[in-house]
């Protein structure tokens, strides 16, 4: 639960460490994953990465433990941790795509765009609708100077998802940023015929020298 009030997170966490010394058919490890995710999500990282290191010692198969560590690792700038638990988080359930995303942005943190662009690329195959991914991908690949490989994610996750006004926005945002005023004006059509109230993208289109109708 984020944002819980400090009394309640301190009560919480005293509960999981009583839990822990006690017979208990919930594992150990479960207990100890469980304490830092409500921890992470309440903005005690620091707090959360010894009950997710332990979690990790006692279950080393669980992939909540693995991933939580991998994301809390990252975040406090620890960025070659989290890639060997992302990694092992990938082992434990090899169908996710949200260690990559993480571990691209480990790499891309490293200085390594190509190993970005290869982590987000696997987010995206292993979920070939989501924007997040293509768009993650469709970004690193821009910073590369990859444009047109970067226009083709921007370009799908906008049609795979017709009706999503975010993914038509991030395509225009992209269009934007590349002055290409030809493919500018289904975009902003689309949009005004999507979000007609969103006065956002009309005046971005009309910035452009595009009405949109």
């Amino acid at each position: 639960v984020p944002d819980l009030a400090p009394e309640l997170l301190e009560a919480a966490i005293r509960g999981f460490e009583d839990s822990r010394r006690q017979e208990s058919m919930i594992p150990r490890g479960r207990i100890e994953s469980d304490a830092g995710e409500l921890l992470r999500r309440n903005g005690q990282d620091r707090r959360a990465i010894d009950f997710l290191r332990r979690a990790v010692e006692l279950s080393p198969n669980l992939y909540d433990a693995q991933y939580t560590l991998g994301v809390v690792s990252y975040q406090l700038g620890h960025y070659q941790e989290a890639m060997r638990h992302l990694q092992e988080a990938v082992r434990c359930l090899s169908w996710s795509p949200d260690p990559h995303v993480y571990m691209g942005f480990a790499q891309s943190a490293l200085g390594n765009p190509k190993g970005a662009i290869e982590q987000f690329r696997q987010a995206r195959e292993k979920d070939a609708r989501g924007v997040r991914y293509f768009h993650l991908l469709g970004e690193a690949l821009e910073k590369a100077g990859q444009v047109k490989e970067a226009e083709r994610q921007f370009v799908a996750a906008a049609k795979l998802n017709p009706k999503r006004t975010d993914a038509w926005a991030s395509l225009l945002g992209f269009y934007t940023r590349h002055r290409e005023l030809r493919p500018l004006a289904d975009v902003c059509s689309n949009l005004e015929l999507m979000a007609p109230d969103e006065t956002a993208y009309r005046e971005q289109c009309a910035s452009l020298g595009l009405e949109m109708p």
